[in-house]
């Protein structure tokens, strides 16, 4: 859910790029939110309807939280 939260997060503030692919468009509708009772803050990518797909979205999810994760603790290295 952090993940999710944070990916909706990078999109609002316009901190992600998007190419115009038909197919991570596709799966983007097909994606809506479900957000905690309790923390309205939280949130995870459901799918809109059992038949639809959002594979990408979840991969894009996962993959922009491993990046931030990896650029905020990955170890400063000096080429000389």
């Amino acid at each position: 859910m952090e993940a999710d939260s944070a990916l909706r997060a990078r999109i609002m503030r316009r901190g992600i790029a998007h190419d115009g692919d038909e197919n991570l468009r596709r799966y983007v509708r097909n994606a809506d939110r479900k957000t905690d009772s309790e923390e309205r803050s939280k949130l995870r990518i459901v799918k809109r309807s059992v038949s639809q797909h959002i594979d990408l979205v979840v991969a894009l999810s996962m993959a922009c939280d491993v990046a931030a994760e990896t650029l905020t603790t990955a170890p400063a290295y000096a080429f000389v």
